[in-house]
């Protein structure tokens, strides 16, 4: 789903921002609606580096930092845009006056509401778009969040846009940080900026006759470096790397560390 970014479809008091990309367009020309220096927040808030789209990601929440790490392992992802705004304003309106909910505005003007994240994937009979609500249980229980979400669900479903609201159950880092400290643990592959070896397949042929569930994920490197004849960093940001992919698939549920034993499961939250 992308909106036209010509500024003269859209009233003058979001010209200025259309003509900054904002919320129009995708992949690396895309920019949220939102961006973290503009939200509020109680430090959960961060601006990451996209492995999947080489741009910045403003998620205002640890939630979304999770979420986002989560849907950008997936194989047929090929676009996330976060805190995507509905630029059809007048409808909005419309809606929010039937369920009852408050509209956003930015001074005497309504403001875009916003989606959390919208996914887009490819298929064989071409891409998928899909909206995503990130909420706690508590925030869904909450009537004005309730009405909120009406809005944004009818909207998306009368322009054929399926949308959900996500259980984070499983992720919430208020709850339980071991899915996002895995993930984090993961993705530093990236950071680091390893590049991948030209033979993953005997690495993971590696791994396989080194694992055991019984030593730490340190000792599995060092025994891969030494058969392989590569750095323990190396070993190291190369399983990283494998594990991100799904091509060592590790449980995301059980806390991944250098100094602890290594958890093998094909299971996504």
């Amino acid at each position: 789903m992308e909106w036209s970014d010509d500024p003269n479809r859209y009233p003058p008091y979001l010209r200025t921002r259309i003509k900054q990309h904002r919320g129009v367009g995708s992949g690396v020309a895309y920019k949220p609606w939102l961006t973290v220096p503009e939200v509020p927040s109680k430090g959960s808030s961060t601006v990451t580096p996209g492995i999947l789209i080489r741009r910045k990601y403003h998620l205002l929440s640890l939630l979304e930092v999770a979420y986002f790490y989560i849907r950008e392992r997936d194989s047929d992802v090929v676009d996330i845009q976060e805190q995507w705004p509905i630029l059809d304003i007048s409808a909005t309106e419309a809606l929010c006056v039937k369920y009852g909910a408050r509209h956003p505005n930015r001074g005497i003007y309504p403001e875009p509401i916003t989606i959390d994240f919208v996914i887009t994937r490819q298929s064989s009979s071409g891409k998928l778009y899909s909206a995503h609500s990130i909420k706690t249980k508590k925030d869904r229980d909450d009537p004005d969040v309730k009405r909120r979400l009406a809005v944004e669900y009818e909207w998306c479903s009368k322009n054929g846009i399926p949308w959900w609201v996500v259980d984070t159950s499983l992720f919430d880092p208020s709850k339980d940080s071991t899915v996002l400290d895995t993930l984090t643990f993961m993705r530093a592959w990236f950071l680091n900026r390893y590049t991948p070896i030209a033979e993953i397949k005997h690495y993971v042929s590696a791994f396989h006759e080194a694992y055991d569930s019984a030593i730490t994920l340190n000792e599995i490197t060092k025994i891969i470096s030494r058969r392989l004849s590569i750095s323990t960093q190396l070993s190291q940001d190369t399983f990283r790397y494998c594990a991100w992919y799904k091509i060592i698939t590790v449980s995301l549920l059980h806390s991944l560390q250098l100094n602890m034993p290594v958890v093998l499961d094909g299971k996504d939250v």
